[in-house]
């Protein structure tokens, strides 16, 4: 309701039965935006965590075991590196994992409801778990709750004089892989860097492995200026000019419009270094060097297409002349993987998968097919806004409220109760 509020045109009314919201959405796309924009996320979270209830009825020796390979997992896909060496905020990933998994034990086998332990034989703990005196120190002041935390699920440690509170029940509902790109991505320390450095390594690797040549990191220098592009690559007569970022993944609308931003100034930055190595003498010439060095053919290249590779969905298609797509879908045509919609009956532990736009990944892969599936984006946004409206019915439920909605370019109204 705040939210709706803050950002969105309501109105609330109430008569005997009750309190209504009334939220008009004509011509303000914004709320349905923010939706669709985090049901790719959801939809791969659930069918994991889905899957993996399906799978696993484990003791508990055997599911923390399943808790760090899961963790790993995540890791491998949020950060694109199974480097687990790389530090963030002085302490490695591997011992991260080893943290999180080390409470995450700590709460399964907890019999009470509220836990309380000094700060030295929790620093005690976590170093018999393999990880060093200086990086348990990290740690542990990490997960020690301050007014300067977040909250309670990044910093889930309540301090108590020498003492910690530990809270079995809320530390089992932590995502850590969520927590982790919160704690390092509000942190300068943390050198989130190298997670865009990982991303753009996965995405080479990923369009190499098809056997197309990829030029990454492509820089110049006019002036004080310095100037980059992340990605290069051809696919028939087509040069692909990529720029590739990576974002938080928004859960609420605040969050939403921090993206936009955040995609304001990406893309700005990406027109800006499109301008210096396309239309400035010195650039070009860097970038037919660079080709010239890959044994690519120029003389072969009739059109140039440039595409904002985010690891997060954006609804729209096109910012300016800009392609904008995420690193799923790039995965999917690449591995000539169609979208899957999994229809999951724990009933009866099985799925029903359903293939999408299977035109898009048979044959060879080329050019044109690439851009035909950019810009099919808007069928797979018209097939998920189907799914919103089930969603704030089961969302409303859940507080025993209605929600009249009125739908965008429509005069017909639908009242969810």
């Amino acid at each position: 309701i705040i939210q709706a509020w803050m950002y969105g045109k309501i109105i609330i009314y109430s008569d005997e039965d009750g309190v209504y919201i009334s939220e008009d959405v004509e011509g303000d796309t914004r709320n349905r935006d923010k939706l669709l924009s985090s049901i790719s996320f959801f939809d791969i979270k659930d069918a994991k965590e889905l899957s993996f209830q399906l799978e696993h009825e484990l003791p508990t020796a055997l599911e923390i075991n399943e808790y760090r390979r899961c963790l790993e997992k995540k890791i491998e896909e949020y950060f694109y590196t199974k480097d687990y060496s790389s530090t963030y905020l002085g302490v490695k990933l591997e011992c991260w994992i080893k943290a999180y998994t080390f409470f995450y034990k700590l709460a399964k086998e907890s019999v009470e409801i509220i836990e309380e332990f000094s700060k030295k034989s929790m620093l005690e703990a976590l170093m018999n778990n393999g990880i060093s005196y200086e990086e348990a120190k990290i740690v542990l002041s990490i997960f020690e709750y301050r007014r300067s935390s977040e909250d309670i699920y990044d910093a889930f440690l309540i301090p108590q004089d020498e003492n910690v509170i530990f809270v079995p029940n809320i530390y089992v509902n932590i995502d850590p892989s969520r927590a982790m790109m919160s704690i390092f991505g509000t942190n300068e320390k943390s050198k989130i860097e190298q997670k865009g450095e990982a991303f753009e390594g996965y995405l080479n690797s990923l369009i190499r492995k098809c056997g197309i040549k990829v030029i990454s990191n492509v820089k110049g220098k006019l002036g004080e200026e310095i100037y980059e592009i992340d990605l290069l690559f051809q696919i028939d007569n087509i040069l692909f000019v990529c720029e590739c970022k990576t974002q938080s993944q928004h859960e609420d609308m605040r969050g939403y419009f921090r993206n936009l931003k955040e995609l304001d100034y990406y893309i700005a930055k990406f027109k800006r270094n499109i301008d210096f190595f396309f239309n400035n003498e010195k650039g070009k010439k860097i970038i037919e060097t660079q080709l010239k060095e890959k044994q690519m053919d120029i003389s072969s290249i009739e059109k140039i297409e440039y595409v904002y590779i985010s690891n997060i969905f954006f609804t729209q298609v096109i910012y300016d002349y800009i392609y904008i797509t995420d690193a799923v879908t790039v995965y999917r045509y690449f591995k000539r993987q169609p979208s899957l919609v999994h229809e999951i009956i724990p009933k009866d532990k099985q799925y029903n998968i359903y293939r999408l736009f299977t035109e898009f990944y048979e044959g060879p892969i080329t050019g044109q097919m690439f851009i035909k599936l950019l810009m099919n984006k808007e069928k797979e946004i018209e097939l998920n806004n189907r799914r919103i409206c089930v969603w704030q019915n089961k969302t409303m439920e859940r507080f025993q409220l209605s929600v009249e909605r009125l739908a965008v370019n429509s005069n017909s109204n639908y009242l969810l109760n």
